[in-house]
């Protein structure tokens, strides 16, 4: 390449952190399965979690099952709350007084916690990338955390039907296979982040 040394700058970090992400997939059945499964994980929750929906009105659906039934802190944010109630809701967060965030995907950017060691998905992300951000807030201080993802066959069917286009959905289809058979075999995967 004809590269001068001089031309090249090293930058290296003075710490690398390993950060442990388990990732379960569980097949949900029913709401009332879904909410009765969120309680159980939310059993003996240390540190804080984020608890993703697909819209306002499941946030809300959640927000209002569990309200109840739970003695932690709860937090609300969706596109559907005004201006003032969302950034109430983050100072909140921020301030560590909400220890369960139920949010839309909008929840998250810039929202640093280094406590948070539980992701809840209650849907299939719209997106890999999606995923990856969302699940990427867990155990920003090193500490191994768990990301759950509740699907059903629907959500699969939805998802398929949001990311395609009519004409497109043909070249798709294999990997739609691909993702219900290996949500089929039921693993469990390890998703490794290095932290600067």
């Amino acid at each position: 390449l004809n590269i001068l040394p001089d031309n090249f700058t090293i930058i290296r970090g003075l710490s690398l952190a390993q950060q442990e992400i388990e990732i379960q997939i569980v097949a949900k059945s029913s709401r009332q399965n879904l909410y009765s499964r969120i309680q159980n994980n939310l059993v003996g929750l240390t540190g804080r979690c984020i608890i993703y929906c697909s819209g306002p009105n499941s946030c809300q659906e959640i927000f209002n099952n569990l309200h109840g039934n739970l003695t932690f802190s709860l937090g609300l944010y969706h596109g559907e709350l005004d201006g003032e109630q969302r950034k109430i809701a983050i100072k909140n967060w921020q301030m560590g007084k909400i220890q369960i965030m139920i949010a839309t995907n909008s929840f998250g950017m810039g929202i640093n916690a280094p406590d948070v060691y539980l992701i809840i998905h209650t849907t299939i992300p719209l997106s890999m990338t999606n995923f990856i951000q969302e699940i990427g807030r867990a155990g920003r201080d090193g500490t191994p955390s768990k990301s759950i993802i509740f699907y059903s066959r629907n959500d699969i069917r939805t998802l398929f039907l949001i990311i395609t286009r009519k004409e497109e959905r043909y070249k798709y289809y294999f990997l739609y296979m691909y993702v219900i058979n290996f949500i089929k075999s039921d693993n469990v995967l390890v998703y490794h982040k290095k932290m600067m």
